[in-house]
């Protein structure tokens, strides 16, 4: 009886046991549990890897997450976002992604319907954490709102997941994320722990990753776009960043203005709705310093995809620590901006911060409280945020408003970059069509196949925002705006960005439409016009580009004509590239690979040329890193042209002439060229420019035969230490006279000149506060017209500009320097204008000849 009572005992002992090890088994932990630290807590920073094996974890342990991975980052990182909900609504996401699309389509789905679906489907609430990575809170919280979502049992939590689909990206720029986390850990506890960091926080953009929304270059916004956005389509978006440590502690709209006049106005008080609520959920919190209406616009589609998309886009802004160490901030440091102080009491910062120490600590807490006030607002309004969502799409298909239809040309496009816009746009989700017969529209005849964009579609105000002029909104002295001074940049106008010609129409053309489902690249192309080793490449498009510098790693003579050429019918205008080569099949190859047309025929005499050969290209890297030079870098390597990267000292070091034919000094002020970090601020190495050696070595260079070519600011650097008869004619001028925020402006090009090839006489160039130059010497590649300068959105100084050079090319001792007084590859969307740098690195390793 006794040995009976033991095993039964035993066998109680062991299925407590058992249940306990199960029990620890499936107990999802905390964070500080898996990372030995809690996060936000000073001096500690959970890196990416720990991260994705913290959610993996919650993804092995509980049914109300679902990790998925969307891809890998730009430098081979993992990309992921995890979906949280209900175990039963993670259970049917196919249905509830249908509904959003229904939702999002009110020409297939009637009010009634769409009252039907909205009792019925979740709201979707996407977060995006640390876009920027030197922001760093944001992605430590992730971790903590994800398992307070899938711990806690208390009725609010439990109202969340019924009735809100949480897509939480822990963080949007991965690479930058552990490469600021390793320059704290190895410099914690210096006075340059928090920087300024030597280096870009993205391998090409930096920054500017956030301006990438709507071309979407960057396989990061890609990936978020088609592999999250595109898939849900969310009804609010919450970017999770940081910002200076001298304002508020805490930004949330509304917006100042201006708003961009495509965002929807459902979506725009919408969005003052959700930040109102965040700011009082944090007032009630005791949260000190939550703003709204400073500092920030809602302007552009380079900063935010989901506005142009039926949802809201809601920016939250938190005050910086030292990464993850303390900072003591005084009242009298805190900075006014405007007729906002920061330390003082008004309707837009109803609980202010006066001042103390700020920590990681308030950074995640912030935001996880702000994540949370949305999450439980979406979750108590619901139906109002679907409802709103269906009657935003509504508004851009239905009312009385005409709203215009746009046409694309073939005759005076380049196919390819026709191809590269209409891309953008259906990347974009937007509907385009063919005309299935030829029309006439604005007393114009269009022919068949014409590309038709209609803006009365559900993505119409996406399509508007691009395709129309900007004309940046401004009032007068008794309007709102005292300082109208965008956030960014003042304009986004993608046809002239692409030197794409398109036509408006506030009518319907009056044709049958065919829906194109799938868009394909213009096919390349090898004609034969005459039989011979000669081949003639057309330069009209930035794919021949591509072309070009492909047969250059070819054992065969290539040249620039500098005359225009023709061979029976056809017309080859100077630029176009000419080829001696007996190897039909590569010419066959080279047009397939890179879509572009080139020509057979016989030999090419009589006409001067450029002999060309492959350009060395030596492109300096400040340690102030510059998004300018990270841009170039992958406009380059897209390209196909290959560069080395120069530091201070390669710079410095001389002999220039020996290794490069070209230098590129990207986008920067002199000072900061000359100068870089001062002594102290960051760790010896990365401090100093390239110094009085640096610039005679430079001038050796140019001297000796090389090709100096300097973008925008750093134009300067050479006007004030080169001896050269050119002056920057608005250098001198004060913000009240000369004021270009990032404008299209009307730019005259030489085509006959080797800058020049293979463009358009009229371009439009971006301009970013740039130079003008007044040449006393040298010879003017682009100029500006005396009048009628603005294309697309703001200048000020018109008459300043007027017939001022802004690309010039001027000869000094035996090499050259090209000045680029523009943005010419601004964030890589000012492709019109692309070949005023690939000309400058073309030329530089080109020799002037007649071809016999």
């Amino acid at each position: 009886m006794r040995i009976k009572f033991l095993c039964i005992l035993c066998s109680i002992i062991s299925l407590f046991f058992l249940i306990a090890i199960s029990s620890a088994a499936d107990r999802i932990p905390a964070p500080q549990e898996v990372l030995g630290f809690t996060p936000g807590e000073d001096f500690k920073l959970a890196n990416y890897e720990s991260i994705v094996r913290y959610f993996r974890l919650l993804d092995a342990r509980s049914d109300k997450l679902k990790l998925e991975e969307i891809g890998t980052t730009t430098e081979g990182r993992l990309f992921i976002v995890a979906l949280i909900s209900s175990a039963d609504n993670l259970s049917n996401l196919p249905k509830f992604i249908q509904q959003q699309h229904d939702l999002s389509d009110p020409l297939r789905v009637s009010m009634m319907r769409a009252r039907r679906l909205v009792k019925d489907a979740r709201a979707v609430v996407s977060i995006n954490c640390s876009i920027h990575p030197q922001e760093i809170g944001p992605s430590q919280m992730s971790m903590v709102l994800a398992h307070r979502l899938l711990t806690d049992d208390s009725p609010e939590v439990q109202a969340i997941l019924d009735n809100v689909i949480l897509l939480l990206i822990p963080a949007h720029n991965p690479d930058g994320l552990d490469a600021v986390i390793e320059w704290y850990n190895k410099y914690r506890g210096s006075d340059y722990e928090a920087g300024p960091l030597p280096f870009l926080t993205h391998k090409y953009c930096g920054h500017d990753i956030n301006r990438d929304w709507f071309l979407l270059t960057q396989k990061e916004t890609a990936m978020t776009v088609q592999g999250i956005y595109n898939v849900w389509l969310p009804q609010v978006v919450f970017d999770v960043h940081q910002m200076g440590f001298y304002g508020a502690r805490m930004f949330v709209p509304p917006y100042v203005d201006p708003y961009d006049e495509e965002i929807d106005p459902i979506q725009q008080t919408q969005m003052a709705a959700i930040g109102a609520n965040i700011t009082m959920d944090l007032v009630l919190r005791g949260a000190r310093g939550v703003s709204n209406n400073v500092y920030f616009d809602a302007y552009s589609p380079a900063r935010t995809y989901t506005n142009y998309h039926g949802g809201t886009r809601v920016l939250g802004e938190i005050a910086s620590a030292r990464l993850a160490s303390p900072i003591r901030i005084e009242k009298d440091q805190l900075k006014k901006w405007r007729d906002f102080y920061p330390q003082t009491r008004s309707w837009n910062n109803p609980l202010p911060w006066e001042g103390g120490t700020w920590t990681l600590a308030h950074i995640v807490d912030y935001a996880f409280n702000a994540s949370f006030s949305l999450l439980r607002y979406a979750a108590q309004q619901r139906e109002t945020l679907l409802f709103n969502y269906y009657k935003s799409f509504l508004n851009q298909v239905g009312g009385e408003e005409q709203r215009p239809v746009f046409m694309v040309p073939a005759e005076g496009n380049d196919p390819y970059a026709v191809y590269e816009l209409l891309s953008v746009l259906q990347k974009g989700l937007v509907d385009i069509y063919r005309s299935e017969n030829e029309f006439v529209a604005e007393n114009r005849l269009f022919a068949g196949g014409t590309f038709v964009i209609p803006s009365a579609q559900r993505f119409g105000n996406y399509v508007r925002a691009l395709l129309e002029n900007q004309s940046y909104p401004q009032r007068d002295s008794s309007g709102c705006f005292t300082d109208p001074t965008p956030y960014d940049v003042s304009t986004h106008n993608l046809p002239l960005f692409f030197n794409v010609k398109i036509v408006s129409t506030s009518q319907q053309p009056d044709v049958s439409l065919k829906k194109v489902d799938e868009l394909k690249p213009p096919a390349g192309s090898l004609e034969v016009l005459r039989p011979g080793d000669g081949y003639l490449l057309s330069y009209s498009s930035n794919q021949s580009v591509k072309a070009l510098f492909k047969l250059l790693d070819e054992p065969i003579d290539m040249y620039w004509l500098a005359e225009s050429v023709k061979v029976d019918d056809s017309r080859f205008p100077p630029g176009t590239v000419y080829i001696r080569s007996k190897n039909k099949l590569l010419m066959q190859k080279i047009a397939e690979q890179t879509l572009v047309s080139i020509s057979q025929s016989d030999t090419v005499r009589n006409v001067p040329a450029f002999r060309l050969k492959k350009p060395r290209v030596g492109l300096y890297q400040s340690y102030i890193a510059s998004s300018d030079e990270g841009w170039t870098r992958f406009i380059l390597e897209k390209y196909g042209i290959d560069y080395y990267i120069l530091r201070n000292n390669d710079i410095r070091s001389g002999r220039l002439a020996d290794q490069f034919d070209c230098v590129i000094l990207p986008d920067l002020e002199a000072k900061k060229i000359l100068e870089g970090h001062a002594a102290g601020t960051l760790p010896d190495e990365f401090c100093g420019g390239i110094g009085k050696q640096g610039v005679n070595s430079l001038i050796d260079f140019v001297r000796s035969g090389g090709t100096l070519i300097a973008l925008d600011s750093a134009c300067g650097l050479v006007l004030a230490e080169f001896w050269i008869g050119v002056s920057d004619a608005v250098g001198h001028l004060d913000r009240s006279e000369y004021f270009i925020p990032g404008a299209l402006l009307k730019m005259i090009v030489d085509t006959h000149h080797p800058i020049g090839y293979g463009m358009p006489r009229e371009v439009a160039g971006f301009n970013y506060n740039s130079p003008a130059f007044d040449l006393a010497e040298g010879q003017a590649v682009a100029k500006y017209p005396g009048e009628n300068l603005l294309l697309s959105g703001w200048l000020k100084g018109e008459k300043k500009l007027a017939l001022k050079t802004t690309v010039a090319e001027i000869s000094f001792g035996k090499g050259s320097i090209i000045l680029l007084g523009l943005r010419s590859q601004f964030r890589a969307q000012t492709r019109g204008t692309y070949k005023f740098l690939f000309n400058s690195i073309i030329k530089s390793g080109a020799q002037k000849v007649a071809l016999q």
